[in-house]
């Protein structure tokens, strides 16, 4: 998503987990802000997204942040 808004969930994120709430099995999905200051995402930004969750290194309930300076 390209907007965080302190204490609500991503919009798209949203969707996603309210699409998938009655689904029989209970996939991991994460959460990621991307774009913010008008950055823009990248191939590699979404490549790191992907790797994590194939790892199952996803941490439920939180956001990840994509494309940030350090």
């Amino acid at each position: 998503d390209r907007s965080a808004s302190f204490g609500a969930e991503p919009p798209l994120y949203a969707e996603i987990k309210s699409a998938l709430y009655e689904a029989p099995a209970k996939p991991l999905i994460g959460s990621y802000i991307y774009g913010l200051g008008g950055r823009e995402i990248l191939p590699q930004h979404i490549r790191h997204a992907f790797e994590t969750a194939i790892k199952g290194d996803l941490l439920a309930d939180e956001q990840g942040y994509l494309g940030l300076r350090e």
